[in-house]
């Protein structure tokens, strides 16, 4: 099959979704002709490449703000052009989905909605609802909606007009290199914490507010891993409560150099309120650490299943550094977690291609 893949960002910048994105890519593009076409943020990032078999071809995009970004009409011509079997979209906090759906050609169309509820910001809010009209219209243009969880499947349908009979649920893989990775660091404690670098959503700042609770009683690192939009708020946060020396940034990681820092981490910790899934938390998970989660959206399965430990919200410092010290003098017992492989959401996310191919025959 041909296979358009459209996303705001992709591999070699990191998150969530671009994870998402990069791992089912790389093995669909194994059996199928694939080709990533995604928005373009860092000058030094090559237009057309291949990466690891799959082709990717980015796009300046039309960027107002970290919230406003739009794709080019170019980028439309180049999928119409490609041609494809299937489109597939994702991300449903960006305008990805409803220019992906404008594509004039024989398409099935999959929007995998990486929705985490309500955005985290008033200004955020405001642009999310005047985009919602549009978003409905992508939706119901789609012949198949992905979710990544239960939770986040009760958002969409309590949120939006959907046809429920469109949803396939394929929950998040993790690298299958977490599995048996060597210890690192054994006389020191790491905190680790994996996520964009964004106070308002990922909450940074009250991870490291939580860090100077926590300074005086016992002798650890905080190691925070990621980039984002308030990197330099978050430097001179670290300055000011004069933790340099014991909270370490860390950016444009390779995926050795990540799983190095599960490997040297004991405890993982996030603060984010608002989750469609987790897939930093489930590799954590994976890689045996003690994880500290905020008991709400996605992230309340693993608090549920016992494999994590919940901060009720609203989160607070005082509240992370309470839940840290429980790990640390292991009060609290938690059970193992048995993850997803990206192999198993690949052949899973290729079921529902076929399932849309035989339509068409």
């Amino acid at each position: 099959m041909k296979i358009a893949i459209v996303c705001r960002r992709y591999s070699p910048e990191i998150g969530g979704i671009e994870t998402h994105v990069k791992e089912i890519a790389e093995r669909l593009a194994r059996k199928h002709e694939i080709i990533v076409f995604t928005l373009v943020s860092n000058k030094k990032l090559s237009v057309n490449e291949i990466i690891n078999g799959v082709s990717v071809r980015r796009f300046k995009s039309l960027k107002f703000s970290y919230s406003v970004e739009f794709a080019p009409f170019s980028m439309l011509r180049e999928i119409e052009k490609f041609d494809p079997d299937i489109i597939h979209s994702h991300s449903a906090h960006t305008t990805i989905p409803f220019f992906a759906s404008k594509a004039k050609c024989n398409s099935k169309f999959v929007i995998t909605a990486h929705y985490q509820g309500n955005a985290t910001t008033a200004f955020r809010r405001i642009l999310f609802m005047v985009y919602k009209p549009f978003l409905i219209s992508a939706m119901s243009r789609a012949d198949r909606i992905i979710c990544v969880s239960p939770v986040e499947r009760d958002m969409l349908v309590n949120g939006f007009a959907i046809d429920q009979g469109k949803i396939r649920m394929i929950p998040n893989g993790v690298g299958s290199d977490l599995a048996n990775i060597e210890r690192g660091h054994r006389d020191q404690l790491r905190i680790l914490s994996v996520g964009r670098f964004d106070l308002h959503h990922k909450k940074t700042d009250k991870l490291i507010r939580a860090f100077k609770i926590l300074e005086s009683r016992i002798e650890a690192k905080l190691v925070l891993v990621g980039s984002g939009p308030d990197k330099h708020e978050i430097i001179k946060l670290i300055k000011a409560l004069d933790l340099d020396e014991k909270v370490e940034l860390k950016s444009d990681l390779t995926r050795e150099e990540l799983v190095k820092e599960y490997a040297n981490a004991r405890i993982f910790v996030t603060a984010s309120e608002q989750e469609a899934f987790g897939i930093a938390v489930a590799e954590a998970l994976a890689a045996r650490l003690k994880v500290v989660v905020p008991n709400s959206t996605a992230l309340s399965m693993y608090v549920s299943a016992g494999c994590a430990l919940g901060i009720e919200v609203p989160v607070t410092p005082e509240k992370i550094a309470e839940s840290v010290m429980q790990c640390i003098q292991k009060t609290t017992r938690l059970q193992d977690y048995s993850p997803h492989t990206w192999d198993m959401v690949t052949s899973h996310l290729e079921k529902v291609y076929r399932e849309l191919a035989e339509k068409n025959c």
